[in-house]
Order: C-alpha cells, then sequence, then structure tokens
C-alpha cells in the first residue's frame, strides 16, 4: 500500500506559483477542480520507494471522487497507481539582468545588412559583441532581451560576429545616450522574439478602432508555453492587464490600459517614432492630431515598429513579481535591501539600465532619469480635444517616479 509523503501544485489562474499542499485540507475533487496541476509523493514497498503521481492521469476515475486522497489509497489497497520518478523539486529560477558594458560587451554601429561596410550614417543597428569570456551568441540569443535606454529592442545573431540590436542605432541618435541592459534568462528558459508584422493584427468587430482593442493572431502551438509582449519597447509581462490570451493562439491588446499618450511623450525622446506618420505643427514639433494618434493607421505603425514584437518562453509556468525599491532624496537614485539582479520598471513601465554600489549593507540603484511628467492632457478626457501637446501643468509639473525590480521567473 502507498503512503503519502508530500504534495506539491499550481492553482489555476494568472501568475500562480508552485506550492506545498496539505492533502489534509482538500477532497479530491477540490484538488482537480483548484490545481491546474497537482504531483504527490508516495512511498511503498520494503524498503520503501518513492516515486510520484500526477494527478491528471487518474482524472478519468477520479475527478469526481468527494473523499481525501488518503482515503483513496486505502480503498485501493495494493492496487498499483500509473506513478514515476523522479518527484519533481521546487527550484525557483530568475531571469537577471546586467549592464551590457559591465557585462564587458563591446558594442558597434552596423547597418543589419551591410554590417560597417556603409557611411556611419547609414548605420541604424548596433552589434553587441564580447571576447572575454567568450561567448556563445547563438546562447545568447536564445534567452537574452536587449533593452536600449530602457527600450526593448529586436535582436538576430550570425553567431559568429555578435549580435545585431535592430534601429538600436537610430535609438542611440534620438536620445543622445547610450546605455544597454541584458535581460537572460538562461536559467529560466529558452525564448522566441516573433516581431508583430501587419498580417498578424485583426479585429474581432469590424467597426471597432485599434485604439480601443486590436488582436493578434500566431500561427504556431503554444501548448507548454508562456507568452510576455513588448510594446513600444516596454515590456508586459504574463500577469499584465494590457494583453490577454482569449484563444489557443490569438491575443487581445487592451489599449485602454496602455496609456499610449504617456507613453508617447516619453518614448519620442527614445525612439525612432516617424514611422508612426504623426501630423505635426511648426509652430510646435510636440503638438498632435488626436484623430491622427488614435487612428488605426498610427495604432498598426506603433504595433509594428522593431521595439514591438513577442516573446515566447519555453515553460508553461511562468511567475512575475514587483519588489518595490525606496525612493532616495536624490535624483536618479534609489535605495534596495534585495541584491539588485533583477531588471528596474520605473515610472511608466521603462526598464531604465542602472549602476549599483553596495554601502552600509543597502545597495545604492542610479540611473540616468527618474521622473515622470504631470501632463496637462491628463486633465481632461483626451477625446473631447483635436490636438494636443506635451505641457506640463504648472503646478507641480513632474514627480520623481516610483520603481521596482521585476522578478520574472518559475519554480519548476
Amino acid at each position: 500500500m502507498y503512503n503519502i509523503v508530500k504534495s506539491i501544485g499550481i492553482k489555476f489562474g494568472i501568475n500562480k506559483r508552485w506550492e506545498v499542499i496539505d492533502l489534509n485540507n482538500y477532497t479530491v475533487v477540490e484538488l482537480y477542480r483548484l490545481f491546474r496541476k497537482c504531483y504527490i509523493e508516495l512511498s511503498n514497498g520494503t524498503p520503501p520507494v518513492l516515486n510520484y503521481i500526477d494527478l491528471k492521469d487518474i482524472n478519468l476515475e477520479y475527478s469526481l471522487y468527494n473523499l481525501k486522497f488518503s482515503d483513496l489509497l486505502i480503498e485501493r489497497g495494493n492496487l498499483a497507481l500509473p506513478t514515476k520518478i523522479p518527484m519533481p523539486v521546487i527550484n525557483t529560477r530568475v531571469a537577471k539582468y546586467r549592464d551590457a558594458f559591465q557585462a564587458g560587451y563591446d558594442a558597434k554601429p552596423i547597418h543589419p545588412i551591410y554590417g560597417d561596410r556603409t557611411p556611419v550614417d547609414n548605420r541604424t543597428a548596433l552589434l553587441l559583441s564580447r571576447s572575454s569570456p567568450v561567448t556563445d551568441y547563438e546562447v545568447f540569443y536564445k534567452h537574452c532581451l536587449v533593452s536600449i535606454n530602457g527600450f526593448y529592442h529586436l535582436t538576430d545573431t550570425d553567431k559568429i560576429n555578435g549580435v545585431t540590436v535592430y534601429d538600436a542605432t537610430k535609438s542611440l541618435r534620438v536620445s543622445n545616450q547610450n546605455q544597454i541592459g541584458i535581460l537572460s534568462f538562461e536559467s529560466v528558459c529558452d525564448i522566441t522574439c516573433i516581431p508583430i508584422k501587419k498580417e498578424l493584427i485583426h479585429k474581432q468587430d469590424p467597426y471597432e478602432k485599434y485604439i480601443s482593442s486590436a488582436y493578434i493572431h500566431l500561427d504556431m502551438d503554444l501548448t507548454n508555453k508562456s507568452v510576455m509582449f513588448v510594446i513600444g519597447g516596454y515590456l508586459y509581462s504574463t500577469n499584465s492587464t494590457v494583453f490577454s490570451k482569449v484563444g489557443l493562439s490569438d491575443f487581445k491588446i487592451d489599449f485602454k490600459n496602455y496609456q499610449l499618450l504617456d507613453k508617447y511623450y516619453e518614448s519620442r525622446h527614445y525612439i525612432d517614432l516617424t514611422s508612426l506618420n504623426l501630423e505635426k505643427t511648426i509652430q510646435n514639433e510636440s503638438q498632435v492630431s488626436i484623430e491622427n494618434m488614435f487612428s488605426d493607421s498610427c495604432v498598426e505603425a506603433y504595433l509594428t515598429l522593431s521595439q514591438s514584437f513577442i516573446v515566447i518562453l519555453n515553460t508553461p509556468d511562468i511567475f512575475s513579481n514587483a519588489l518595490y525599491i525606496k525612493r532616495s532624496n536624490i535624483y536618479g537614485m534609489y535605495i534596495s535591501y534585495k541584491e539588485p539582479i533583477y531588471p528596474l520598471v520605473v515610472g511608466l513601465g521603462r526598464h531604465p539600465e542602472y549602476i549599483s554600489t553596495i554601502e552600509d549593507g543597502q545597495y545604492s540603484i542610479t540611473i540616468q532619469d527618474n521622473t515622470v511628467q504631470n501632463r496637462v492632457y491628463n486633465t481632461v478626457d483626451p477625446n473631447s480635444l483635436n490636438n494636443i501637446s506635451s505641457s506640463n501643468m504648472s503646478v507641480s509639473p513632474n514627480h520623481i517616479a516610483s520603481a521596482y525590480f521585476l522578478e520574472i521567473g518559475k519554480d519548476i
């Protein structure tokens, strides 16, 4: 007869974590109803042999069983169960952030096709490379996201010379800054980045505008995978309200939760947004037409930027947590009591590259800019306006952004 050793499981829902289950608190039918996965470690024989059962392997027979799992074992007596070995172990692994230059990488402007065999002005991409320690660029490409001044960009590699970061040199010219960050999922899983092409974007209601919601269809099997979105350079993890899964391979992007206006006015100082084709006035280049900004063509252009793509993670059970850190009284600086191994998120969702130093048992986190602008247009309904600009409120024109480390990982 089997004896229960322990049990672990993960509940239904978004952003759930694996946990130890006290089987005395649940009937078997409750386990099926509450847990997406449930593993129970058992011992049997003399000397005892450890194995485990995946509850889904007996669901046809016991999904409506209204007693405890211990009662089920008593009823079965010496009848065998479809057990497996070894029992999975909760071993949390997280994605880790590094500043590219601190990690020893070099960066040089290149043309995405012709490399450095073109005039410098024609070089729109960036080549990341490192000679010591020797770097496997294919492994880098399959596990890492690259941020340029806090905005994630698509990458590629020829496996030999380095990793190409598309439109990164464009972004460096727009911002006059050259910070580069690397978010590595190597200890978590492989990742695949898929550009959002026009043919992937569609509507469910032909009369609904994309500014309300846009739908993305991926022609691929997402079984046992997780999905994140990068939109306009901003990363949205699995628990975001900006996107949701609405089918086996279909996703809804809810722009009502995206803050497009705020993000446009922030990101225009960091990435090239000329492809949006926004109409501007000569007197005030920040003034744009609301109708133009909220048009389907503009939203479609925004979703097809090189800073907009889908991140497929090769694991089904990704979680993310916000680990808030303390604001200091010094501009551009925060204080953390946790080791800074995670990407930093500030303000509207930008992931600024940061430098950390340890002082008196705590970490000083320094970034380039940590202000959030208080725009005048946020005091009214923008839909009631014809045009808006980047004008700030006269009283309290900006404020210091709150910040947190974004923990992304898996437990098994």
